[in-house]
């Protein structure tokens, strides 16, 4: 670890000195805040593709030596291996990391920059790293061997306008909400006093614990599916929640929000989207709960009584939720679309008969 800090440390002292004397002298003075916002696009790619690749080493590592399986015959909890995967893999990457925040913090101190902003957008950086890094322990401690999380991230990113602008739960689940804000902090567009930034960084680590406690469940049986009954309907539910409290934040926003998509025009695409998408993770709980079923039904032991939950209690408990989640919490925007729609001559039975098919199609 010492041998990491000195070599990190040197390589970025140098760089930015040699920086200094290669440019032309009227340029230098600009050369800080360049500097800084390309070690924040450093940061970014650091903490999200190093972490993710770092945890898919060191769970492909496991797998393939059968090491995972040694560490199933072993008295240590679930939840310890789970963080030992996150942190553990990830520990050099923390540390480039925070060496780089320090190195940027002092060169804002040199140059008259607000190092506060700078410290609180490479913190939200890595609440949104973290939490990429638990779904990829969650997806290597199956009996499958561990997906590349590098091609999804790459999508991800070249997708990130419709993930923040169609699909805000999507948004969230990918942290690039997170991410996005932690740049934008950097480069002093957002201030953070922006009530949207500490509800990102709670979302981020509500999406963090969930993940662990689901990896937890699969790292002890991963012969059972961890997205039974009830963590799948766990998982539909912080979905539903964190997309339609999304969706209202944008019509609150409305025109507010420095982006192109950032008028309240979306939102109705955005509720149609968040609603038919539902129906997507509504079959998670409702395969993990057959799953769960089925294996049990051929000999294998339940962990406990979500894994013997009826499929058909599960479905209807999902078309619920998302009906009563997203009425409830989504009030003033259907309420808005139910008006608009009736100054298009289009009546409100007719909007509730529609709400009353999406019904029938999630039962």
């Amino acid at each position: 670890m010492l041998t990491v800090v000195i070599v990190s440390t040197l390589v970025l002292v140098v760089g930015f000195l040699g920086m200094r004397r290669i440019l032309p002298k009227d340029v230098v003075a600009s050369l800080p805040g360049w500097t800084l916002n390309f070690l924040a696009v450093l940061q970014v790619l650091l903490a999200v593709f190093g972490g993710c690749g770092a945890v898919y080493r060191a769970t492909l590592r496991d797998y393939q030596t059968k090491m995972i399986e040694s560490h199933r015959l072993t008295p240590m909890s679930n939840g310890s291996v789970a963080l030992g995967y996150l942190f553990g893999a990830t520990l050099q990457i923390m540390v480039v990391f925070f060496v780089v925040t320090a190195f940027g913090a002092v060169l804002s101190v040199f140059a008259a920059l607000p190092v506060g902003l700078w410290l609180y957008g490479n913190l939200l950086m890595l609440n949104g790293a973290i939490t990429l890094w638990a779904v990829v322990v969650f997806s290597g401690l199956g009996l499958s061997k561990p997906v590349n999380p590098a091609g999804v991230l790459i999508v991800i990113a070249l997708l990130g306008h419709v993930w923040l602008a169609a699909i805000p739960a999507a948004g969230l689940f990918v942290s690039a909400y997170s991410i996005a804000a932690g740049i934008v902090l950097v480069l002093g567009a957002m201030t953070p006093s922006d009530p949207a930034v500490p509800l990102v960084a709670a979302s981020n680590v509500l999406l963090t614990v969930f993940w662990m406690a689901a990896a937890a469940a699969k790292y002890r049986r991963p012969d059972l599916p961890a997205l039974n009954a009830f963590r799948g309907l766990m998982l539909l539910g912080i979905w539903l929640v964190l997309g339609t409290l999304g969706i209202v934040g944008y019509a609150q926003a409305g025109t507010a929000l420095p982006l192109p998509w950032g008028s309240a025009e979306i939102v109705d695409k955005q509720w149609t989207a968040t609603m038919t998408l539902s129906l997507l993770v509504a079959l998670i709980p409702l395969a993990g709960t057959v799953e769960c079923r089925l294996l049990v039904s051929r000999g294998a032991s339940p962990r406990d009584w979500s894994d013997r939950v009826s499929d058909l209690l599960v479905a209807v408990i999902a078309a619920v939720m998302i009906c009563l989640v997203m009425g409830l919490i989504g009030i003033p925007i259907w309420r808005n679309l139910l008006s608009a729609s009736t100054v298009a001559n289009v009546s409100a039975g007719d909007v509730l008969e529609g709400w009353f098919y999406t019904a029938s199609a999630c039962l």
